[in-house]
């Protein structure tokens, strides 16, 4: 049996979009070691579905690190590195653990000192990220389904009616930050948060915060005195905000990592997007009826790519003086968009 393994670097939209890849690779019956170095707990996405065969998690600690990789010396045939996992430290490790590493990690990105040995996969641009990463396992597949992203088998099924949260029937899970509330570049301003819950709470939806730590005091803010929101910003843990997804109605928010765990979960979607590039991280091109986005047409989008990213403003998109690809998008817009896509999905409050 042919052995892999896959690093897991960044954040949960991260790990939910190399599931394509994981199920590539599982139906050539190889057998996928998945090395989580996040920072996240991403591996706690993967506790109750069988695409990993084995779950390691390698700490910061180059001690505990280094215990983990000797017992690994040499045991797998090759080992996946995407653009985020392909650090200095992981090529380190991947070389301790495997005969091959494929990366599509540019090749003028890697230090010359640790080339050898590594295959380089170019990336394509204007595909989407989940065909990014069956192209760097091999696979010559150039469509995807939302049912390549599902994080179970039977769309979740097994989960469903868990939650330890007393909440209505129907509810609609939003995230109102993204990316550790640190990228103002997808976060929509707070008032217009506000004045959209307000507008949509008045019609009768009900609405379920969730978020990391980052995003109570926003939250807080947001959600205060407005009926139909239950603020659970802080109080999940990953299986909980799994449990929460999969009983919604649908997502709305931004490009957050449960914006791809509602899509992992069988769920629409409805996004506002900011300064990323939609092309490659949306789900709008692959079915267009359950998967709706909203944004602001920019001379300068995408800042925030790493695949030929649109420089003519910003070279760093934290530097952008006003984000104006997400700060002007109004409220009234959203409410129009909003209200289309409801009926889309025929969803009835």
């Amino acid at each position: 049996m042919i052995k892999v393994g896959i690093f897991v670097s960044a954040g949960l939209g991260n790990a939910l979009l190399q599931i394509p890849m994981l199920k590539y690779l599982k139906s050539k019956n190889y057998h996928i070691t998945g090395f989580f170095t996040s920072a996240f707990n991403c591996e706690e996405l993967f506790e109750k579905s069988d695409w990993y065969d084995e779950r390691i998690i390698l700490t910061s600690s180059v001690i505990k690190s280094a215990g983990v990789v000797t017992k690994q010396l040499q045991s797998l045939d090759v080992v996946y590195l995407d653009y985020f996992s392909a650090t200095k430290k992981n090529i380190l490790i991947a070389k301790a653990l495997a005969k091959k590493i494929v990366t599509n990690r540019p090749e003028n990105l890697v230090p010359k000192a640790l080339q050898a040995n590594l295959m380089f996969c170019s990336s394509v641009e204007n595909i989407h990220e989940g065909l990014q990463n069956l192209k760097l396992v091999g696979s010559d597949k150039t469509t995807l389904s939302e049912q390549d992203f599902y994080l179970f088998d039977n769309e979740s099924s097994n989960i469903r009616n868990q939650s330890k949260f007393l909440l209505p029937e129907k509810y609609i899970a939003v995230q109102i930050s993204a990316g550790n509330n640190n990228t103002p570049y997808k976060v929509w301003p707070e008032n217009s948060w506000r004045v959209f819950l307000e507008k949509m709470t008045s019609k009768g939806f009900t609405f379920v915060l969730m978020g990391d730590n980052t995003e109570i005091e926003l939250s807080k803010t947001i959600s205060k005195n407005l009926t139909n929101v239950v603020n659970l910003t802080g109080k999940t843990s990953i299986n909980d905000c799994i449990q929460l997804v999969d009983n919604c109605s649908f997502y709305l928010g931004l490009d957050s990592g449960l914006m791809h765990l509602a899509v992992a979960l069988g769920k629409p979607t409805f996004t506002l997007w900011g300064g990323s590039d939609y092309r490659m991280y949306g789900y709008h091109t692959i079915d267009p009826n359950r998967h709706f986005i909203t944004y602001q047409k920019m001379p300068c989008w995408p800042c925030n790519s790493y695949l030929n990213p649109n420089i003519t403003r910003v070279n760093d998109p934290l530097k952008c003086p006003n984000y104006e690809c997400i700060s002007t998008i109004s409220v009234e817009k959203v409410v129009g968009d909003f209200e289309r896509f409801i009926k889309t999905i025929e969803f009835d409050k």
